[in-house]
C-alpha cells in the first residue's frame, strides 16, 4: 500500500526497498538496502526542490523579485556544483527555496510545504535525520556497515516520509506526445499520450495512457500534480524522461545531478540504477534552417529535444540567478540565445 500511495518515483523507490528487505540476509543485501534507503530520502528532497525551482522560475519570468546574495548563492551552488549535491546539500537548497517563498510571499506549488518550513531548522529533527543518513552513506562508501546501520537508515527514512506524508496526495505523469485533431466544422481536440509514473493499485509500473481533451499541454515534460494533471507543476528540465525526448516507449526518468564545468554539459541520473545520462549541447538547429527537414530525421529530432533540455536549463539558471549571457552562455553562440520554445 505504501509503495503505490507515495507519489510517482518515490513509490517505485519504496517498492524496491521493500523487495530488498524480503531477501535472505547477506552483505550484498545490507549494502543495497542501505543504499536505497538513503537514495529514497535524497530523491524526496530533490523532488521538492525541483518543484520549488520550477515555480520560482515561472515567477521570475512573470514578475522578477530581487534575491539576497545569500539566497542567490544557495541557488548557484545547485546550478554550478560539479559533483552533485549530497543529501545535506539538497536539504540546504530546499530550505533556502522555502525561505525565498516565505520572504517574498510567493504562491507555494505545494501548499503543504509552508507548514513544513518551521521544522527545517539546522538543529531540528528533520535536518538531524538527513545528517544521520549522510553519515551512514559515508560508512557505506567505505564498506564499513552492518545490519544495525540498515535499521538506522530505515528509521531515519520512516521519520522523513512521515513528515512528507502529504506527497501521498500527489501524482506524476510524463507527457510523451500531443496529437492535434480538428474535423471540419468542429472544435479542435488534442490526444495526450502519457505515462503515469509510479505504481498503481494493481502493482502496474509506469502505465501508458491516453486522454482526448480540448486543450494542449507541455510535451515531453514530467508533471507533478494533485487532482488533474492539467493543473500541475512542470518539472522540466530538472526531472526528465529520456524516453519521451527520444520517442521511445516506456519511461526513463532521470534526476538532474550536476554540470560539467569543463564543457557545460549536464549530467542526469537514471532513477532505476543511478547510471549517468550526459546531455551535451549539439546546436542541432539554428535560425533559418528548415525545421521540417530536421523533424523528418529521427536522430536529429532526438538531438533537438536533448538540446532543448540544455537550453531550458540555462534559461532557468539565467532567470533564477539574474546572470548575464556572457557569464552563463559562453559555450553557446549568441544567435541561439533567443531559442524559441
Amino acid at each position: 500500500i505504501l509503495a503505490y500511495s507515495f507519489v510517482g518515483v518515490l513509490g517505485i523507490h519504496l517498492r524496491k526497498l521493500f523487495a530488498i528487505g524480503k531477501e535472505p540476509n547477506s552483505e550484498d543485501k545490507q549494502r543495497r538496502y542501505l543504499e536505497n534507503a538513503i537514495l529514497t530520502a535524497h530523491r524526496a528532497l530533490k523532488l521538492l526542490s525541483f518543484a520549488l525551482l520550477s515555480q520560482l522560475w515561472d515567477r521570475q519570468k512573470e514578475k522578477a523579485i530581487e534575491l539576497s546574495d545569500a539566497r542567490r548563492q544557495s541557488l548557484r551552488a545547485f546550478f554550478e556544483d560539479e559533483f552533485g549535491l549530497d543529501i545535506t546539500g539538497n536539504l540546504q537548497l530546499l530550505t533556502a527555496l522555502m525561505n525565498i517563498f516565505q520572504e517574498h510571499k510567493i504562491d507555494w506549488p505545494m501548499p503543504e510545504l509552508e507548514g513544513l518550513l518551521p521544522q527545517m531548522e539546522p538543529d531540528g529533527d528533520f535536518a538531524g535525520s538527513c545528517t544521520r543518513l549522510k553519515e551512514l552513506g559515508k560508512a557505506l562508501d567505505k564498506g564499513q556497515f552492518t545490519l544495525a546501520d540498515c535499521f538506522a537508515a530505515e528509521r531515519q527514512l520512516a521519520f522523513l516520509m512521515e513528515k512528507l506524508a502529504f506527497l501521498a496526495a500527489y501524482r506524476m505523469v510524463s507527457i510523451k506526445n500531443i496529437t492535434y485533431n480538428e474535423m471540419r466544422n468542429a472544435p479542435p481536440r488534442y490526444l495526450h499520450s502519457y505515462t503515469v509514473l509510479g505504481i498503481d493499485s494493481k502493482s502496474n509500473v509506469n502505465t501508458e495512457r491516453v486522454n482526448y481533451v480540448d486543450a494542449p499541454i507541455s510535451t515531453q515534460a514530467i508533471l507533478l500534480f494533485k487532482g488533474r494533471y492539467q493543473q500541475s507543476i512542470n518539472l522540466f528540465p530538472f526531472l526528465i524522461d529520456v524516453n519521451a525526448l527520444s520517442g521511445e516507449v516506456g519511461a526513463k526518468v532521470c534526476f538532474y545531478s550536476h554540470q560539467d564545468i569543463a564543457d557545460g554539459s549536464l549530467n542526469y541520473q537514471f532513477m532505476e540504477d543511478n547510471s549517468y545520462e550526459n546531455i551535451t549541447y549539439r546546436k542541432t538547429w539554428t535560425e533559418g534552417e528548415d525545421m521540417n527537414q530536421l523533424m523528418l530525421d529521427a536522430d536529429k529530432r532526438r538531438a533537438y529535444n536533448l538540446d532543448s533540455v540544455f537550453l531550458q536549463f540555462q534559461e532557468a539558471k539565467k532567470a533564477l540567478l539574474a546572470t548575464t549571457e556572457e557569464e552563463d552562455f559562453d559555450f553557446i553562440d549568441d544567435e541561439t540565445d533567443d531559442f524559441d520554445f
